[in-house]
């Protein structure tokens, strides 16, 4: 039980730090494509906290690549709200 328990935060962090390189990515590397394939995985983690920062990211980046790609976001924004 203890070994579960210890390796929680374990798991958070590193959750936590890939989060940051996929916004690393995106903004300073400019490769919103890639951290839109970071974020989609994240989004799918079992990490909720991640997970819905990754979707409004996730959204965000749609929204930046135009107006081809609002629909995804709406879609995006839409399957993880209901």
């Amino acid at each position: 039980m203890s070994v579960a328990l210890a390796a929680a935060p374990q798991q958070t962090a590193m959750a936590e730090r890939q989060l940051e390189a996929a916004i690393h990515r995106e903004q300073v590397l400019g490769d919103v494509k890639g951290a839109i394939e970071q974020y989609k995985k994240l989004a799918q983690g079992g990490n909720r906290t991640v997970a819905a920062q990754a979707l409004i990211r996730l959204g965000q980046c749609y929204e930046r690549l135009g107006e081809t790609q609002v629909k995804d976001a709406r879609a995006t924004y839409a399957d993880r709200t209901h």
